[in-house]
This record gives structure tokens, C-alpha cells and sequence, in this order.
């Protein structure tokens, strides 16, 4: 090291003696001691405070050691494997081979990696593995209200269009939602389906009351981007008086919501079609619903004065959307990261779309903005102890 600095080769050899992979934080300390780092295109960098460099090292290595085993949890939905361990006490990568007919050798490194998660558990003196019941819950059973295996699923094809949304950085131009492995659909269904089956019904239309009055007496609802139709379907099953139509612009997504209602019993009060909100008849709804949608839409104002326009006399609009902040700091949480990844690489592009405005995440804030410039006089952000949600009523 010379006059001070130091060359990135030096900086990374202190790295690999320093707290990142396992070394004492004081011998790194002392190595870096008044050290300044040479920048982009050998521009000299302020001096930095190596603890925190050091820091930030490691939380970049557990970041992309993150991001790796992300698609191992993802093999591990697809697969199968989570459900087959769920159902086994403890075990080895060979007992596991041969439940599945997988290849056992890559199952054991798979597994490894699963308990670096933390996601397995392994017994060093038994040398076997084990599933602990809760995390079954969360990556195994999708009835259980905890299930977290659609948003896996999710996930991979929405990281998997890295290389197109670069090109997007670089013309402005959105990608289109065909670019996307159809994992990603069905990761939203089976996201979504344990917060309609356990949330919708017992929770969130509770505190609606005048909402939920109709619903027993028999209204008609819509929802609008309604994918695979869960969210009606659940609505419909509830309420026997009830009528419920789900509108998609994605044809692919209400074939699979009439299989679904046909499945569910429901068909004849849950009804699905290719439309959006241009669709609607004028001043029919008692309950118009957008669920994580409103983000999507290039033209927000003009979607939702189209829903105002579609309901009936006293008739409500309900809109869930993640309940994260305009704030950039405020956001610095897993769900921030989760929704401004997926903004990122997915839900802002749709609203990029036909010269969209580019909405974004639509926080509280901004919901508010567009339901006042929508027409809509009341707008109510619900009383839900829900720490990833985030649920509005507006009547015009």
C-alpha cells in the first residue's frame, strides 16, 4: 500500500480476512486503519470507516448468498420437495432420494443449503435433517393461512426477466407481461389464495359493515384484474345471494377462473370475462374491488373514474395495495424489498405502458391523490392489523 491507498485486489484480500468470512473484526481494523480506496476510473474515494465497509461487505455477500437460494427454495416448491418433507420426521438426502426418485447426491447439496437458510434443520450427531411443522406451514400447505410458496414461485420468473427490463433502463420502454414464465401467474393465484380463503371473508369485509349487510341480503360485485378469479369465487361461496363478475384483460387468466368456479361450485353466481374497467356497466356494483391492481394501471384517474361511474347509489370501491410509504426511508423493511423489487421488474412497467404514468407503489398518499382526482368524495383507509396489507373504501 502506497501513500495511503488502496488497490481493490488489496481491498478484497483484506476481505477475505475480514468479519464477511469469518476473521476477528480488530485485525481488520488495523489492517484498514486510515485507509482510502481508489474509485471509478482511479478516482480517489473518500476515506472509509472500515468497520462499516466491512459491514456492508457482508450484508452484499448475504444479499447475493440470498438471491442464490432463492432459487433453491424455488426447486424446493417446485419440486415437490417441501411438501415430501413435511410429511417425514427426520431423514438423510438418501431417504429423500428415495421418496422422490430424485438424484440424491444433488438433494444432499440442496439441502445443505436449506439449513444455511435455516429453512432445514440438520442434527450434527444424528446426521439427519429435519422439517420442523411450522416451516411446513409457511412452504408446504397451501390451505394454511401462512402459506408463502406462491410468492416463490413468484419471484424466479420475475428475476428471470432481468435481461429484458436492462433494455427497458436503457430505451424506456416497458417490457409486456408475455415475456414472463406462466410460473409467475400461477405464483400470484397461489400467493393470493390463503389471504382470500382466510382473510377476505372472516376480516377485511368485516370492517365494512354497510359492505358486508349487502353482501348477506345479495349485491353484485366486480372485481376488476381479477387473475384466476379466487377472490370472487370466495366471495361467491360466502354469500349465497350474492352475484360476483371478475374482469381480466389476460384471456389465459379467466380460462383458469372459469375452471376454478366450475371446481368450486360456484359458476353460476361467479362469472368471468375478458375486459376492464371500460367493461363496466354504469351504476351497477354495490362492491367494486381492485386487489394489488391499482398500481398497475397506466392511466389510474381514468380507471377509477370509470369504477366510480359502475357503482350504484351508496356503492363501495375497495382497493388493497402494499401499505409502504412514498418515503424511501420508511421502506427500508422485507416488505419494501419485496415490493420494490417486484416493482422494479414487473408491476411498474404495466403502468409505464401507453404512455402510463408510471405510478409505481401506490401508497397511502397516492391513493388518496388519485381517489380525490377520480371523483371519489370518502376515501377510508380500513382498521386491519394486518402488518402487509393495506386496504382503502371510497364511495363517491
Amino acid at each position: 500500500m502506497n501513500n495511503g491507498e488502496m488497490k481493490r485486489k488489496d481491498f478484497l484480500r483484506v476481505l477475505l480476512g475480514a468479519p464477511v468470512f469469518g476473521a476477528a473484526m480488530g485485525q481488520t481494523a488495523s489492517t484498514l486503519q486510515g485507509a482510502e480506496l481508489t474509485g471509478i476510473a482511479g478516482r480517489e474515494m473518500r476515506t472509509v470507516d472500515e468497520v462499516k465497509t466491512a459491514a456492508f461487505a457482508e450484508q452484499v455477500t448475504d444479499d447475493v448468498g440470498r438471491t442464490m437460494l432463492g432459487a433453491l427454495s424455488y426447486l424446493g416448491d417446485r419440486l415437490g420437495l417441501f411438501k415430501e418433507m413435511a410429511d417425514m420426521d427426520q431423514f438423510t438426502a438418501r431417504d429423500l432420494a428415495k421418496a422422490t426418485g430424485y438424484n440424491q447426491r444433488l438433494l444432499e447439496e440442496w439441502l445443505r443449503g436449506m439449513v444455511s437458510l435455516q429453512y432445514v434443520l440438520y442434527d450434527s450427531i444424528e446426521k439427519r435433517f429435519s422439517f420442523p411443522p411450522g416451516h411446513a406451514a409457511v412452504l408446504a400447505d397451501e390451505d394454511s393461512p401462512f402459506f408463502m410458496g406462491g410468492a416463490i414461485e413468484y419471484a424466479i420468473p420475475a428475476v428471470l426477466a432481468t435481461q429484458n427490463v436492462m433494455e427497458a433502463f436503457r430505451t424506456g420502454v416497458p417490457i409486456t407481461p408475455d415475456i414472463f414464465h406462466p410460473d409467475m401467474w400461477e405464483g400470484i393465484e397461489r400467493w393470493s389464495a390463503p389471504m382470500y380463503r382466510h382473510q377476505l371473508v372472516q376480516n377485511w369485509l368485516p370492517v365494512m359493515p354497510d359492505v358486508l349487510k349487502k353482501l348477506q341480503e345479495g349485491a353484485l360485485v366486480a372485481d376488476v384484474g381479477c387473475g384466476n378469479g379466487r377472490a370472487m369465487i370466495t366471495v361467491a361461496h360466502a354469500f349465497q345471494n350474492t352475484r360476483t363478475q371478475g374482469f381480466d384483460v389476460y384471456e389465459p387468466s379467466i380460462e383458469k377462473a372459469r375452471t376454478n368456479a366450475r371446481e368450486a361450485g360456484v359458476e353460476g353466481r361467479a362469472e368471468f370475462l375478458v375486459g376492464g374497467t371500460g367493461d363496466l356497466p354504469r351504476g351497477q356494483f354495490d362492491l367494486i374491488t381492485n386487489f394489488w391492481v391499482v398500481h398497475h394501471y397506466s392511466h389510474p384517474v381514468k380507471e377509477m373514474e370509470a369504477i366510480r361511474q359502475a357503482l350504484a347509489p351508496n356503492g363501495s370501491y375497495l382497493i388493497m395495495e402494499d401499505p409502504l410509504s412514498s418515503e424511501p426511508n420508511e421502506a427500508i423493511n422485507p416488505q419494501g424489498r419485496l415490493g420494490y423489487g417486484a416493482s422494479t421488474l414487473a408491476c411498474l412497467h404495466d403502468s409505464m405502458a401507453d404512455n402510463g404514468v408510471g405510478l409505481g407503489v401506490a401508497s397511502e398518499q397516492v391513493v388518496r391523490r388519485l381517489g380525490r382526482q377520480a371523483g371519489f368524495g370518502s376515501i377510508r383507509r380500513l382498521p386491519l392489523d394486518d402488518p402487509y396489507i393495506a386496504m382503502y373504501q371510497l364511495k363517491g
